[in-house]
């Protein structure tokens, strides 16, 4: 046979187009949509079991997740912003729906991984686009399929956990995530977010509390361990 008439075809039939090599990494898992998380269990991305979701799994991903697509001057995890997000709200005396909240509201990334905001705007854009929409509106307020699969997966996690959530709560920790996002900017960007565009006003002028302790850098195990410690205090209060 011809030198190259395997060129196409890899390891055990699999194609080395690179232009597959996402199809190749889902044929390794027992379904294609599954990922293995922390402990050895298996999470089927596109339909979360929420028996499947542990603690530990959570508390693993969000901790060895980088934010900010990892363009921070070190490294930040999910988690240690999770945990400012918990003590700008407990620092304003939120109860402990919120709290709990405020530690889950980005549970999702452990398993998805870190999507930007800006990633999230273009994926928004191209579902407009290829749904023959003008490319030129505001594509706020269209949902991707990154949005309808993180969407799921959170309902998941607040299953799993019994977290409860309503619009009250909503508005706190998003005001608090933002509060969050402007001290975080300041001290991990380049530009300190000044050429960033902050929406309305926020607490304390978005500085960071004297009373609210926060690192900006600390070692996965450390936040790991401070975020399973957080969600122990708020359910134990």
């Amino acid at each position: 046979a011809p030198r190259d008439a395997g060129r196409d075809r890899g390891w055990r039939g699999m194609t080395t187009d690179p232009a597959s090599n996402s199809a190749n990494g889902a044929m390794l898992s027992p379904e294609p949509a599954m990922i293995e998380v922390a402990g050895g269990s298996f999470v089927d991305l596109l339909s979360p079991d929420p028996q499947s979701i542990t603690l530990e799994a959570v508390a693993h991903g969000l901790a060895h997740t980088c934010r900010y697509g990892g363009h921070v001057k070190r490294f930040y995890s999910v988690a240690e912003h999770s945990l400012l997000v918990h003590d700008l709200l407990r620092h304003r005396g939120a109860g402990p729906d919120t709290l709990r909240a405020a530690l889950f509201h980005d549970a999702a990334e452990a398993f998805l991984g870190d999507v930007t905001a800006p990633l999230k705007w273009a994926l928004r854009r191209e579902n407009w686009s290829n749904d023959g929409l003008s490319m030129n509106p505001d594509p706020s307020g269209t949902r991707s399929d990154y949005d309808r699969v993180s969407e799921r997966m959170d309902a998941a996690i607040r299953t799993a956990f019994g977290l409860r959530l309503d619009r009250v709560i909503e508005g706190e920790v998003a005001l608090a995530d933002m509060w969050a996002l402007r001290i975080e900017a300041r001290e991990l960007t380049w530009t300190g977010g000044a050429n960033w565009r902050w929406p309305g006003e926020l607490p304390e002028g978005g500085e960071l509390p004297d009373q609210v302790r926060w690192v900006g850098g600390l070692l996965p195990s450390y936040a790991r361990i401070m975020w399973l410690d957080a969600v122990a205090g708020v359910r134990d209060a």
